[in-house]
């Protein structure tokens, strides 16, 4: 999610072009072959404009379907999410001239995928795991990120979503969703982690970058790895919203 466009123009954008270009040019009709495209909510405006103009959050309507996306908000997405734009609409492009020939077409925006409900398990590299663990190393949380929603969904809920959705039968004016939930505040998070006796004090943002580069600079001496923790420092913002789908 920190890394910029350029980095994953090959391995998220060329690589879909690439196997659009298999199937079409495959020796067998389409008619056998299905295409299930896993993307983000991060592709969605982060402003709807509804019909009367007035403007509001897209967590108060995430829209299913295709949809366009700004200059404006192109500039304020992850370079992750860019990629995602990108490939959602070339997909667009497809199933208006070929969607109907496929024997299943469908795209699934996904949000931020966290720990199976049956085993606990989650993925520490993820951005938010990443945010929460320095968080609790250096006892403490940005103020300006206490209202900021993780938009998490379980791994076996998404899996279970996707497996029976894939299995519907090929409509190409519906091939669009969304699994996504409303997610969690970062300040519930935080009061969670209190409850299990771990202290988080709120602080100023740079007080808490200042604490996170301290936490470098050890784990360096100890000579533990530390780049990723560099990349999310210089990455990411408190205040315009740390992804974490998207």
């Amino acid at each position: 999610l920190i890394m910029p466009f350029s980095a994953l123009k090959i391995p998220n954008v060329y690589s879909t072009f690439k196997m659009i270009e298999f199937m079409l040019n495959c020796k067998h009709p389409l008619k056998s072959m299905s295409l299930h495209y896993v993307s983000t909510i991060g592709t969605l405006p982060r402003v709807i404009i509804s019909e009367k103009n007035n403007a509001r959050n897209f967590e108060d309507e995430i829209l299913e379907g295709f949809v366009r996306v700004g200059n404006k908000d192109w500039n304020l997405k992850s370079g992750y999410s860019q990629s995602k734009i990108i490939c959602e609409r070339f997909l667009e492009k497809i199933n208006e001239n070929f969607g109907s020939n496929f024997k299943q077409f469908s795209i699934f925006r996904v949000s931020a995928i966290s720990n199976s409900t049956s085993t606990g398990c989650f993925n520490p590299s993820d951005l938010s795991s990443i945010l929460i663990q320095l968080c609790l190393k250096t006892e403490c949380v940005p103020k300006t990120g206490l209202n900021l929603r993780w938009s998490w969904i379980p791994v076996d809920f998404v899996a279970k979503v996707i497996g029976e959705l894939s299995r519907e039968e090929n409509d190409s004016r519906n091939v669009v969703w969304n699994v996504a939930g409303k997610g969690v505040r970062v300040e519930e998070v935080m009061k969670v982690a209190e409850r299990k006796g771990w202290k988080v004090e709120r602080v100023e943002e740079e007080e808490w970058r200042k604490r996170v580069r301290r936490l470098m600079e050890e784990m360096e001496e100890r000579r533990e790895r530390v780049v990723a923790l560099k990349e999310v420092l210089e990455g990411m913002s408190w205040e315009k919203g740390a992804e974490g789908g998207g």
